[in-house]
């Protein structure tokens, strides 16, 4: 269904609460809490208002008329397939465009398609010239089109689809290793100094405290590991994950510290617990960047996580986004593709979508930094390969806990971030069994798994940018 069938007057689903809050309601809402299935039918790719659902992208792009390939990568020569059934390539305007990871547009231009009739494919050059490729960045080629004249159901100049392909990019090389910070300890903290910048280490949990900038904190939570997600649909009602791993909801309030060390400007942290085994490190360089690695071990009679990674309440003035990986909007690992690879920007209150039963979202797959800045400064989150991330005006525990929109009860003052190795992807087969569950692919059925990012000040995109120039990232 393309949109929920109840809704054709989206003012009569929404019901007020204390005067001016309204949500959307649905099944058990509207006095009867037997014989109904919910949230069930709010399914489909738009929402009741005609709103579009994250998911429409990869729709959209799973749907597009035309496929366009690249036969010999590196090569000026495209592959046109007319998927349509009546029209031919003539209804189309064709673009390109590069683009980088620093933020750059590079080049763009017109192309043109011979005239290929529906079912047949061709072949076309697109006149583009890849950029020499500097150490640290990566090009991407856009290849877009457009409708030529107004049509029924869209005007001249909308986008009917779009494909993208990297273009060469230079081998990273990682910076030489800064000079050292000060580490300095007591019983409650150890704490690691570098010109601006000040790092706290928990002494009795292990896990970061602070982050201050020229005196100013940034964190306002410690930054804690994370196996969980808000349940989706498809969770609660289909595969039942707190049935099958729930073990892991619970699994970070069972780790303990079993071992703390300092040295050469590095904490390294050893937490462990119901089959689970952590270490962490960090590393303040003289320049302020601070060098966080993450190594995990699970005990094979384990099931597997939802989620590997780490999460923090970080300062709620922190309210602009710009992040370099998939988007514009939320993705998963298994519905990506039609989330193009760029650099992305916003206000942070809008990073995340509401869903009307609230659930896991707002992730960003194949992450290479995510800036977040306000007034007075601003930080980074830069991988040395691909990052998950989301941000949330919310913890995780109140997205799981709310049933609807306005139930969500909201930080005072800070975002929620996650910063991730891997995140199981949405699953969907159907939504009412374990097929609902993702493809072996798209799950976390590893033992082992590490990844390593870096913290560090970015006042402007530009900051975060040359700092994910710098930590070597490597797309593997």
């Amino acid at each position: 269904m393309w949109r929920p069938p109840y809704s054709r007057s989206p003012a009569s689903n929404l019901r007020p609460i204390c005067r001016a809050r309204r949500f959307w309601a649905y099944g058990g809402d509207f006095g009867s809490r037997e014989n109904h299935d919910a949230n069930f039918n709010i399914n489909g790719i738009i929402n009741p208002d005609r709103s579009l659902k994250p998911a429409a992208a990869e729709a959209k792009h799973v749907f597009q008329p035309l496929e366009i390939a690249q036969p010999r990568p590196g090569e000026n020569f495209f592959t046109v397939r007319n998927r349509n059934f009546f029209v031919s390539t003539d209804e189309y305007v064709f673009e390109w465009r590069i683009t980088s990871s620093m933020g750059a547009t590079l080049g763009g231009g017109t192309f043109e398609v011979p005239r290929t009739e529906a079912g047949a494919c061709t072949e076309c050059r697109v006149g583009y010239k890849a950029p020499r490729p500097e150490s640290g960045v990566d090009y991407w080629l856009d290849i877009v089109y457009r409708l030529k004249e107004d049509k029924p159901y869209a005007l001249r100049g909308f986008e009917a689809g779009r494909y993208q392909f990297a273009l060469p990019a230079a081998a990273p090389v990682r910076a030489a290793a800064a000079r050292s910070a000060v580490v300095s300890r007591t019983e409650r903290s150890v704490t690691l100094t570098a010109g601006n910048v000040t790092a706290t280490v928990d002494a009795a949990t292990g896990y970061l405290s602070g982050y201050a900038v020229r005196g100013r904190e940034l964190m306002r939570s410690p930054l804690v590991p994370n196996f969980w997600r808000a349940s989706t649909d498809n969770d609660r009602r289909g595969w039942r994950t707190r049935e099958r791993m729930g073990a892991w909801r619970t699994m970070p309030e069972r780790l303990k510290l079993e071992s703390l060390n300092a040295a050469d400007g590095a904490v390294t942290a050893v937490v462990c617990g119901g089959g689970v085994r952590l270490a962490l490190r960090y590393r303040l360089a003289a320049d302020g960047e601070l060098a966080v690695s993450y190594d995990l071990r699970i005990a094979d009679t384990l099931p597997e996580p939802l989620r590997i990674g780490l999460q923090a309440l970080w300062s709620g003035a922190l309210d602009r986004y710009v992040y370099c990986g998939r988007g514009p909007g939320e993705n998963y690992a298994d519905r990506k593709e039609g989330s193009l690879f760029g650099v992305y920007s916003g206000s942070t209150a809008d990073f995340s979508p509401a869903y009307i039963y609230p659930q896991e979202c707002g992730n960003r797959c194949d992450i290479r930094y995510l800036q977040l800045a306000g007034k007075g400064g601003g930080v980074v989150f830069a991988g040395r390969q691909p990052l998950c991330v989301s941000v949330w005006p919310c913890t995780q525990e109140a997205l799981d806990a709310a049933e609807h929109t306005h139930e969500i009860v909201r930080l005072d003052d800070a975002w929620l971030v996650n910063v991730d190795c891997a995140q199981a992807g949405v699953g969907g087969t159907d939504s009412w069994s374990v097929k609902s569950r993702p493809s072996k692919a798209y799950r976390l059925l590893e033992k082992h798994y590490g990844y390593e990012f870096v913290i560090a000040p970015a006042g402007t995109p530009a900051d975060a940018a040359r700092t994910s120039r710098r930590v070597a990232y490597k797309n593997e």
